[in-house]
């Protein structure tokens, strides 16, 4: 990802070009925790503790300012929180005419998916490459919806 040069696991055409474009829209920190964990997860070698951990900060640096401007160490939980317990946002994307599927349990559970996720943080195992990689995806999302208003706040 960006200009760090070293070996890499392939990725299908165009995947890594979008998680650079992600970066770039997202806040300094933000898109240093994801590119961070972004080259940790598809390295040869990838410490998948810390694929989770820069994940979780990517998401904490993006969302916390949206969601929680005046806390300046919005963790994920905290943020998942806020999230559950308002109703002044929603995202961009449109929905079926029964108001379906429900974009806060999208959003609120994609950031649960991260937060429980890190299991070693508490004496358990650490993630596969496959999970971390996966944790990382769901990270670079949810960096860009809330980096660029597709989590959108009335």
């Amino acid at each position: 990802m960006g200009s760090n040069f070293r070996l890499s696991r392939r990725l299908t055409d165009g995947i890594e070009d979008l998680a650079d474009e992600v970066v770039r829209s997202a806040s300094h920190r933000a898109g240093l925790y994801l590119s961070s964990a972004w080259t940790e997860a598809y390295g040869l070698e990838p410490d998948t503790s810390k694929v989770m951990t820069e994940s979780i900060r990517a998401v904490e640096a993006a969302a916390g300012p949206r969601v929680l401007p005046e806390d300046k160490r919005a963790t994920l939980g905290k943020i998942v929180a806020s999230l559950k317990s308002r109703t002044d946002w929603h995202l961009v994307l449109d929905r079926r005419d029964d108001d379906h599927p429900d974009h806060h349990a999208v959003v609120v559970g994609m950031i649960e998916t991260l937060a429980f996720a890190q299991r070693d943080r508490h004496a358990g195992a650490p993630p596969t490459v496959l999970q971390a990689q996966g944790h990382v995806q769901v990270a670079a999302n949810l960096v860009n919806w809330f980096s660029t208003g597709v989590v959108e706040f009335d």
